[in-house]
């Protein structure tokens, strides 16, 4: 049968900076070592995320894992994706802010593996159209989004009667219209000048073979039926993303998700490539406003709680304190003093922007160290702003 159907995988590996050093090297031994062996023997290219905060460390801890993905990259088998350095979730920071955390991130990537960089993972697959002219400003030409986003963006609001404290109001609810189909394809979205194109992760495909209980690709027997719905499904020339997090691999589940690749190859159903080279040929047709979303639907897994809020606020108010210093310092150039502190403070903040001290809520284990980030940078800017 030859091969006609078109499947892009991509991973994405973090691990936030509260995290100690030995569980990051057990996270290289058992998961993301596996995801590259299996598709160098297998021969199968995908696409890698790997947040510049990670390769920081891993530079240090796992060096031959770095060269590893320089050879894969070589080969043709990785593309190399950018993000967002400390792995925050971009739409609740501020421009400015996000505007450093993507830089930080291409910044590092370009400068380790020396390889072009075209396609851009959010964190989170969190979308705010507001993020199209920091990419673009980089170079990079496509984002990945979830499926959810263009669900939303292709959707008809209808009005219902509720009754809310004895009065009756009209209450918005949205039904997609958007047609199966419709996810394989890639589309523009523009911001002024800027046009991106913008490709979409299935999400339920992505988790099909998953079983959260056990948190891994578990799921051996629907492997012959998730084949049969990708071939159905996926019109010649369509592109099908399946995405999600490097540690759904381990030891474990190594096997499944190499059963899962070889079937593929046996079969000769599905030609593996990257979205990049997918783009070539298959050009975004349509143009199209897509809402802030992720890979949730909406915000709300990260802002849900007053303590969620309260941490927020702590770090914008802390944002807003650098600028001042930031724009109050340009006028003391000879103030080295006040650089430093206000680099230091730039810096703190940045780490206690990673989206995982909202996302796993109410741990010690992943507040307090972001917290006293945040306390930290505090503390910099305020002896920046005295020292003026």
């Amino acid at each position: 049968m030859t091969k006609n159907t078109n499947l892009s995988i991509i991973w994405h590996l973090h691990q936030p900076t509260f995290i100690p050093d030995y569980e990051v090297r057990e996270k290289v031994n058992e998961s993301y070592m596996n995801i590259l062996r299996i598709h160098e023997e297998l021969e199968i290219p995908f696409c890698l995320n790997i947040t510049g905060s990670l390769i920081e460390r891993l530079l240090v801890l796992e060096p031959e894992f770095i060269d590893y993905v320089k050879q894969l990259i070589k080969k043709n088998l990785i593309e190399l994706l950018a993000s967002a350095y400390y792995h925050p979730v971009l739409p609740l920071l501020s421009y400015g802010d996000a505007q450093v955390q993507i830089n930080k991130d291409v910044e590092i990537k370009r400068c380790v593996f020396n390889t072009p960089l075209k396609g851009f993972w959010p964190t989170e697959l969190a979308w705010a159209h507001w993020l199209i002219p920091l990419l673009k400003k980089e170079k990079l030409e496509w984002a990945i989004l979830d499926s959810s986003s263009l669900l939303l963006s292709n959707a008809l609001p209808e009005w219902n009667n509720r009754t809310v404290q004895g009065m009756k109001v009209l209450s918005p609810e949205l039904k997609t219209i958007t047609l199966k189909h419709e996810l394989y394809k890639p589309y523009l979205t523009e911001f002024l000048n800027d046009k991106l194109t913008i490709i979409f992760r299935d999400h339920e495909m992505s988790i099909h073979l998953t079983e959260f209980e056990k948190g891994i690709i578990y799921n051996e027997e629907l492997i012959e039926g998730y084949i049969r719905n990708i071939v159905n499904d996926v019109v010649d020339g369509d592109l099908l993303v399946i995405a999600d997090d490097g540690e759904r691999i381990n030891a474990q589940t190594a096997r499944v998700y190499r059963g899962l690749l070889e079937k593929c190859v046996i079969d000769n159903k599905l030609n593996f490539l990257t979205p990049s080279i997918s783009l070539e040929t298959n050009f975004p047709k349509e143009s199209r406003y897509f809402p802030a979303s992720t890979f949730q639907h909406d915000l709300k897994a990260w802002i849900s709680t007053m303590d969620d809020e309260a941490y927020l606020l702590f770090l914008r108010q802390i944002s807003e304190k650098i600028r001042l210093l930031s724009y109050l310092s340009k006028r003391q150039e000879s103030n080295q003093e006040v650089k430093c502190y206000l680099k230091k403070a730039e810096e703190l903040l940045l780490k206690a922007e990673d989206s995982s001290c909202l996302f796993w809520r109410f741990l010690r284990r992943t507040i307090e160290p972001c917290y006293e980030c945040a306390y930290k940078a505090l503390f910099y800017v305020n002896k920046g702003l005295a020292e003026l």
